[in-house]
């Protein structure tokens, strides 16, 4: 069964694996090998890759805290299966799987606490693709790079009113959802943390 989520703005990416056919013909991870859904189409699909920076801004003097875990902890999801599924938007410490070789890493990351206010807004670049990790034969882990198709995705985060929030406060999270589409316009996809 097909789980519809109301289409309010723009969204975009699709699940990783297997592909989807789009209204322009070309194929793109997602589920299945039927069409997109209407409702997870883009107004305006185009082919190729459609790099995204996601831009978290704070439009109060109210300060905002997020979690930090080698870069701003949020996630994108895909219209094409209801949102459930998050994308990996990156594959640090892998190589591809053709190379059979192993990456390398650095020192492990901390977790930490991180403001967003109105003088220091964060900003993500995605170059446009998801990961799927693996194990080549050498037995490293690796990952194959699909690129994300033209659809409507939604950008979460979790946000939080004091530094100690995100880690040891035990305070609930105020989850805030974005939807956009691929391609976004400009390539930007503004998120809005600020406190109600």
């Amino acid at each position: 069964m097909r789980i519809v989520v109301p289409i309010l703005v723009g969204m975009g990416l699709i699940g990783c694996g297997s592909s989807t056919t789009l209204p322009d013909g070309t194929e793109g991870a997602g589920g299945g090998t039927s069409e997109l859904p209407v409702e997870c189409q883009a107004a305006n699909p185009q082919a190729g890759k459609h790099p995204v920076e996601f831009r978290f801004v704070n439009n109060s003097t109210t300060p905002v805290y997020a979690l930090e875990l080698c870069q701003l902890d949020f996630k994108v999801t895909s219209c094409a299966d209801g949102y459930k599924t998050k994308l990996n938007l990156s594959a640090p410490c892998t190589e591809e799987c053709r190379l059979n070789d192993c990456g390398e890493c650095g020192g492990a990351c901390g977790t930490t606490a991180i403001e967003i206010s109105s003088t220091e807004p964060r900003s993500v670049p995605w170059a446009g693709e998801t990961f799927v990790f693996s194990k080549a034969s050498s037995g490293c882990p690796c990952h194959e790079a699909t690129t994300a198709p033209s659809g409507r995705y939604r950008a979460s985060i979790s946000v939080y009113g004091t530094p100690g929030g995100p880690i040891n406060d035990g305070e609930q999270p105020r989850v805030i959802d974005v939807d956009f589409e691929l391609p976004a316009a400009d390539g930007v996809v503004t998120v809005d943390v600020t406190s109600p």
